[in-house]
């Protein structure tokens, strides 16, 4: 931060800043703006933060500063007052935990560390390797060299400074020279006429050793050299120090590397590059060096750097001027001086025609992470057009698998996109061919279709056939028009935020108004396979950032990708199972054989697989991706199960079918056994598994997770007719369960233990003894679904066993079902209501007799805005927003018969009590309705939403763009 106009001036005391955590209404931090920078305030104190005569016209704090929801920050008595800042933060997936900062937050560790800056060996060394050469002109010197997995912590060298140009420091990790540069330039020494560099990476310490404290891990094998590049200089001897230790690093750390980039002199308009790659890693520190051309001036400190990340045609990171991005001002008119993280070291006049200026920078906490790619550049002074040069060494971290691919794109600018992805809008939208720029340099010109609207919500379909993990979608919008705010639902859950996040003061765009394209990236928390469903969200009535106008042009879905093995064969047979480029010769269980951790797995031809060799065991992270329900099937045609998944493998499964035999299958589980591990289920079929338990998922332990699919036609002599949960945790959304059958308890579920949670899904006709939902123990959530002619002959449809065992009912309707007792029967245990229609349930096949909620010994907590036609004894655990009726006074949800949609549900009448029956505002999240409802329709934006699985919606859908 800095204020002044060529000149850094000190902070405003009168001008304050404040800090509000998490929507509060009152700041945490309330301070005079001097004090978070003047080093002595807590914890706001040297070396994590400093002002403007240490960091030589800029102040900066590099105190972590969290939040678990939101922040915002603010200043008061600053109008009219002139500053210049940088805000730098991460943004984490929204299911991360996060404690919020406090003024009491000790960050001792961190103060200590950056005390250590100068030389100071801090890094935890198992060995160190001492020693000494002699250097000959072109004769490469090992200094040290390992074959296995390790770190080295440290090096240290003392050489002739002389030799600082002409010695190159030389590194190979895994096979690949990663580095190899003079030991001025990766020692960020640079010319040296000013003072020593001495961060708390790299630098000259006292004794006049290099050093680097960098972490460095390797995979196999290692080593470090010394070449003397010169053949006029004389033999000299340096000496070295390197610390290793053999810990092995996980295998998803990253290789580290430098880069150099030297531009002189740069082109007009066409940024200098700073680093350049084409692979994954963390960019974590960057050393330059500037030039003038033709005169002292330094105005090659006004360019902006502009980094593009994971092929974003907008720059991703946006600065506001070179000497900010290095925590100085105007030109660090403070003078030379280097600090932990940052410093400029020298600034000269080499004669009337040049200037010189060098600046570091290591970001500890704020390095810069790109998955596919990134590209730093940096633009030539304050208008893109000066004549400079810039010397610059890159540090990063890097893997070769660049493994984010693009996944699909809806593009708005196509009509037969749109087309294909299902797009929707619930209200007219203005759509106009624009042509504008992005803000990159040189500008790219770009011409599409851009959709605005005002009071609506959009909708579409991508598909992930391959499987891609770390899903990411990508956003292009036009950024003049502010606010633009929007949440994302995938697949019917909530997976972030776009939030609005001007990438230039407000300043900028009238300046150049043709630069409206922005891109803007979210790191969604699931990963589906097959079909996905996107919903956009935005927040037109929201009290915070209420968006007047909410614009898109394109959608992109990006994910990590994994090799293919295609399945050509549909023959159980072990001479299909080789799986080379030979045609006919790669069967589902020889692909499975061969298949390495994270494969994908495609099934090619369609037609039916039949499993005349058993079950299939499944051990490994795996993926297997039929051609479709409707036109792959794996069949089971003896007595047995198809997969046996263990030793905690993930695998998922989607577009196929998979079915069983007629005969009973005498053990658990007809379909899936899953003794431990993650099984995902995606737009699966299955149907006619037969078992003792579990007719078609037995699950063990481990996480169970099924989305777009149905589970029909499953039967078991016992328990949990479509899923069995002994201890595990199931995750079921957007699925059908149909015409089970349990001769015994549980015809859908038979939770035992662990965890449920079932949402936007339909539970009908199926059949038991005693319950549809059976719960033991452990808890069972149940959201956004329907319940509809399901028979059970001695209990209920919905039945809580046992004293540890939770129920929640979440906004669903229940209806139509006959039960030996009341539908929802609460023996033991506890039920929770909020939003749900329970009513026109009959006990003992009686029209007569009517009872929808019994609680006996249970326990009843009612959230208000429940719809119960009889709640007999349930009566009285009812709260005054509940509407019920009695025996003798039934009440009617006025509610129309199960539709045959592919989701079933029950569509609400024009008279419907439910209407506008439910609450939609409020300070508690539990009393409130679900955003949106079992269809994906958005409930009410106003205060009043609809009691029940349903959203009564009258309006009109655009789905086709033709004219």
């Amino acid at each position: 931060m800095t204020s002044g106009s060529g000149t850094s001036l000190p902070l405003a005391v009168n001008v304050r800043i404040k800090f509000y955590f998490d929507g509060a209404q009152f700041p945490q931090i309330d301070i005079a703006l001097p004090d978070l920078f003047n080093g002595n305030t807590p914890p706001f104190t040297f070396p994590l933060a400093a002002n403007r005569l240490t960091s030589s016209g800029g102040n900066y704090s590099y105190v972590p500063i969290s939040y678990s929801k939101c922040l915002k920050i603010t200043l008061t008595n600053a109008i009219d007052y002139k500053l210049w800042y940088q805000f730098n933060y991460q943004r984490l997936v929204d299911n991360s935990v996060v404690n919020t900062f406090s003024l009491t937050d000790d960050f001792t560790d961190l103060s200590n560390l950056l005390n250590k800056a100068g030389g100071t060996n801090w890094q935890n060394a198992e060995t160190f390797h001492t020693g000494a050469v002699l250097l000959s002109a072109d004769t490469e010197n090992i200094l040290f060299s390992e074959n296995n997995a390790g770190w080295i912590k440290s090096i240290k060298i003392l050489a002739d400074e002389a030799y600082y140009d002409d010695i190159k420091l030389r590194l190979n990790f895994d096979g690949e020279t990663t580095s190899e540069l003079s030991l001025r330039d990766f020692f960020a020494i640079g010319r040296n006429n000013g003072i020593p560099t001495r961060s708390l990476f790299l630098g000259l310490n006292s004794q006049n050793y290099l050093y680097s404290y960098l972490p460095m891990p390797y995979h196999r094998n290692v080593s470090i050299s010394i070449i003397l590049d010169s053949n006029t200089l004389a033999d000299s001897i340096l000496s070295f120090e390197i610390g290793s230790d053999l810990q092995i690093p996980d295998p998803d750390v990253g290789i580290f590397g430098t880069q150099m980039q030297d531009t002189c002199p740069s082109m007009v308009l066409i940024d200098s590059p700073i680093l350049q790659l084409n692979k994954k890693g963390k960019w974590v520190g960057l050393f330059s060096e500037f030039s003038s051309i033709g005169t002292t001036s330094r105005t090659y400190l006004e360019g902006d750097e502009r980094v593009y990340i994971d092929g974003d045609t907008h720059p991703t990171h946006y600065g506001t001027g070179t000497e900010d991005f290095y925590n100085g001002g105007f030109y660090f008119d403070q003078g030379d001086f280097s600090l932990a993280l940052h410093g400029s070291p020298y600034s000269f006049n080499v004669n009337a025609q040049q200037s010189i200026t060098s600046a570091y920078r290591f970001m500890l906490t704020d390095g810069i992470d790109f998955q596919q790619s990134i590209s730093a550049k940096l633009e030539s002074g304050p208008f893109g057009d000066l004549n400079m040069c810039v010397k610059s060494v890159a540090y990063f971290y890097a893997l070769d698998n660049a493994t984010l691919s693009l996944i699909d794109e809806l593009n708005l600018n196509s009509a037969i996109s749109k087309r294909q992805h299902k797009y929707k809008a619930t209200q007219t939208q203005i759509c106009a061919q624009t042509t504008a720029n992005f803000l990159d340099e040189p500008p790219t010109t770009y011409v599409s279709d851009l959709c605005q609207y005002d009071n609506s919500v959009t909708s579409f379909e991508f598909n992930n056939s391959t499987n891609a993990k770390n899903l990411r979608l990508r956003r292009l919008f036009d950024n003049s028009i502010p606010n633009q705010v929007a949440d994302v639902y995938l697949n019917g859950v909530y997976n972030g935020t776009f939030s609005y996040i001007p990438e230039k003061p407000a300043a900028y765009l009238p300046s150049d108004p043709d630069r409206r394209w922005q891109q803007q990236s979210l790191d969604l928390v699931s990963d589906f396979s097959g079909n996905l469903y996107v919903t956009i969200i935005p927040r037109f009535n929201s009290e915070n950032n209420p968006v007047s106008m909410f614009t898109e042009a394109k959608y992109q879905l990006l994910g990590h990708t994994r090799k293919v093995i295609i399945v050509d064969s549909l023959d159980d047979d072990p001479l299909k199972n080789a799986c080379t480029e030979q045609v006919n010769d790669c069967s589902l269980r020889g692909a499975i054989n061969i298949a390495t951790t994270n494969d994908n797995i495609l099934i090619e031809p369609p037609g039916n697989i039949l499993l005349i060799n058993g079950a299939i065991a499944l051990e490994k992270n795996i993926n297997i991706i039929g051609s479709g329900q409707d036109t792959s099937t794996v069949i089971m045609p003896i007595s047995d199960r198809h997969f046996n998944i263990s030793n905690n493998a993930k695998v998922s499964i989607s577009a196929l079918t998979l079915t069983g035999d007629i005969n009973l299958n005498d053990s658990d589980s007809g379909g899936i056994n899953l003794l431990s591990g993650q099984l995902t289920l995606n737009h699966v079929l299955m149907q006619e598994n037969k078992a003792t338990r579990g007719g078609h998922i037995y699950l063990n332990s481990g996480n169970l997770k099924i989305f777009n699919s149905e589970l029909a036609h499953a039967s078991t002599t016992e328990n949990g007719a479509a899923i069995y949960n002994q201890q595990g945790n199931v995750e079921i959304y957007a699925t059908n369960l149909n015409h089970n059958v349990s001769e015994n308890n549980g015809a859908i579920i038979y939770n035992q233990a662990g965890s449920m949670a079932i949402s936007s899904s339909s539970i009908n006709f199926n059949e038991s003894q005693s319950g549809i939902i059976e719960i033991q123990n452990g808890s069972v959530r149940l959201t956004n679904s329907t319940l509809s002619n399901n028979f059970s002959a001695l209990r209920s449809i919905l039945n809580i066993n046992g004293q540890s065992a939770t129920l929640l009912l979440d906004s669903n309707t229940i209806l139509n079902n006959t039960s030996g007792q009341a539908t929802l029967l609460i023996n033991e245990g506890t039920a929770i209501l909020n939003h749900n229609i329970i009513a026109d349930n009959y006990a003992n096949r009686q029209m007569s007799n009517q009872q929808d909620c019994q609680s006996s010994n249970g326990i009843l907590q009612s959230k208000g805005y429940n719809f119960i036609g009889v709640a007999s004894t349930c009566s009285t655990k009812m709260i005054a927003t509940d509407i019920f009726g009695t025996a003798n006074s039934p009440l009617n949800p006025m509610l129309e018969n199960l539709n045959t949609a592919l989701v079933p549900y029950h569509k609400i009448k024009s008279n419907s009590p439910i209407i506008d029956a439910g609450i939609n505002s409020g300070n508690d999240p539990d009393h409130l309705c679900i955003q949106t409802d079992q269809i994906a329709n958005i409930r009410s934006n106003f205060s009043n939403c609809d009691i029940g699985a349903i959203e009564y919606v009258d309006l009109i859908f655009i789905d086709s763009f033709d004219g």
